[in-house]
C-alpha cells in the first residue's frame, strides 16, 4: 500500500531538512538558492509536510543538496515489504539444501518485479 500524500510529503520534508542541515544551509539560504526564490516560511512548510513542491523545484533542491531524487523520495510500504520478503527468502535459501539449478532459478525469479513473481 503506498504512503498517503500527507505522509509522503512529511517524509520528503524530513529528508530535505536533514540534508539541508548536513550542508549547513538555513531554510532562508535554501529558499534564496531556488529559482524563483522562495521564502524561509515556504521551506519550513515543505520540511514540515504542509506544502508540496513542484517537480522543477524538487530537481533544483536535489542539485543544491547534491543528492538524487531517490534520496528524497521515501520508499512505499509495498517496497519495504518486498525488501523484507527478499531478505527472508535469501536467508531461507541460504539455509536450505537446494540443488544449485533450483537455487539459481529461485534467485532469478525473485529478482523480478513483484507483479511477475510467481513464488
Amino acid at each position: 500500500m503506498p504512503l498517503a500524500a500527507d505522509q509522503f510529503y512529511l517524509e520528503v520534508g524530513r529528508r530535505i531538512q536533514g540534508l539541508r542541515a548536513t550542508k549547513g544551509l538555513t531554510q532562508a539560504a535554501l529558499g534564496r538558492l531556488l529559482n524563483p526564490p522562495v521564502t524561509r516560511a515556504s521551506i519550513a512548510n515543505l520540511e514540515s509536510g504542509r506544502q508540496g513542491l513542484l517537480l522543477h523545484t524538487f530537481i533544483q533542491i536535489t542539485k543544491i543538496l547534491e543528492c538524487s531524487l531517490s534520496d528524497l523520495i521515501p520508499p512505499t510500504t509495498t517496497a519495504r515489504v518486498d525488501i523484507a520478503l527478499e531478505s527472508q527468502v535469501a536467508r531461507e535459501l541460504g539455509k536450505a539444501k537446494v540443488p544449485d539449478e533450483a537455487r539459481r532459478r529461485i534467485s532469478q525469479q525473485f529478482m523480478l518485479p513483484a507483479k511477475k513473481n510467481k513464488l
